[in-house]
């Protein structure tokens, strides 16, 4: 239930900094990735993150969704955290998907993607790493969730 309740808070602090940050008043949804080990040797810990994602949202949703806007999610497989799967699922929920926020998980090659979502000005959420390195990187906000708890 920790982890839900987390993932809830990174939701709505996300949304805030997106509000905040000069976009619109609009009623278009705000659309995240999630960057989860789906398949794999740890994907019971990518399907509880993507099944916490799913509760949050539909919780956020049920209340209005965030300063009006609904909040809509698409998954990619960072297979058994290998750097290859994270960056072409990355660059598909980028390029592809054009998500406004990536929810990543910490095993799933965060470094190896930051570098674009920078480019691209898309922030990355770390949701469960504790890891001083990675905890903010050029202007691309990484927040490290847990590292609090």
């Amino acid at each position: 239930m920790k982890k839900y309740l987390i993932i809830a808070v990174a939701i709505v602090i996300v949304g805030s900094l997106l509000y905040r940050a000069g976009h619109n008043v609009d009623t278009k949804p705000i659309k995240m990735g999630g960057l989860f080990d789906l398949t794999g040797v740890t994907a019971d810990i990518g399907e509880s993150l993507k099944r916490g994602s799913e509760i949050a949202i539909e919780k956020i949703n049920a209340n209005g969704g965030i300063n009006g806007r609904m909040i809509e999610i698409v998954y990619e497989d960072a297979t058994d955290g290998a750097a290859k799967p994270a960056i072409n699922g990355a660059q598909k929920l980028m390029n592809i998907d054009k998500v406004d926020i990536i929810l990543d998980y910490p095993y799933s090659g965060l470094s190896s993607i930051a570098k674009t979502a920078e480019q691209l000005k898309i922030p990355v959420l770390d949701v469960i790493d504790s890891s001083d390195e990675t905890g903010y990187s050029g202007s691309v906000c990484m927040m490290m969730v847990l590292e609090s708890l």
